[in-house]
């Protein structure tokens, strides 16, 4: 059934972008250290992009509806990308604030409601095990993503890290979602 297909990229789009967005918490200590940040101010970008993740959400929803979800995720994929290899530049802590609040927060938007809506349009007797399914795919990320992240910042640094999060977000989404 093609409807387990469409569970099955939803699965590793969430896997993709919720992975890679949970690293914020590892890149904290060298990004704040070597930039000479307070940890209130390098926090409150994360407090910026939730804020804007669930307002996005919202229009992602919309526009969802209007445009298909390929788009809407590709669209998302292409700021969640551009957000990680910005935040390889970053210098300044406004920087810090409209990148990753701004910019990645609204390509956050976009990971839960298009994929969770179409999954749902796919299945009527097994939605809930399909929801389930492309929601599992956001701990699976997080389970896999984040130490992957915490090897390339102790091998490499904290600015290459964000580049490699950048090629998995840009890369691996718009490939699955295509």
């Amino acid at each position: 059934y093609y409807g387990y297909i469409v569970a099955g990229v939803g699965f590793a789009v969430s896997a993709l972008m919720w992975g890679t967005y949970r690293t914020f918490g590892l890149f904290f200590k060298p990004l704040s250290s070597e930039l000479d940040w307070m940890s209130a101010e390098t926090s409150g970008a994360f407090s910026v992009s939730v804020l804007l993740y669930g307002v996005s959400s919202i229009f992602a929803g919309r526009l969802s509806d209007r445009f298909g979800p390929r788009v809407v995720l590709i669209a998302c994929a292409l700021l969640l990308g551009l957000g990680y290899f910005l935040m390889s530049q970053v210098s300044l802590i406004w920087q810090l604030y409209l990148v990753f609040g701004v910019i990645v927060g609204v390509g956050m938007g976009g990971v839960d409601t298009p994929m969770l809506s179409t999954v749902a349009r796919w299945f009527v007797r097994k939605r809930g095990t399909a929801t389930a399914i492309v929601k599992t795919g956001a701990g699976m990320g997080m389970l896999i993503i984040p130490p992957l992240a915490v090897w390339i910042i102790s091998s490499y640094g904290w600015r290459y890290g964000y580049i490699t999060l950048g090629v998995i977000s840009l890369v691996g989404v718009v490939i699955v979602a295509l």
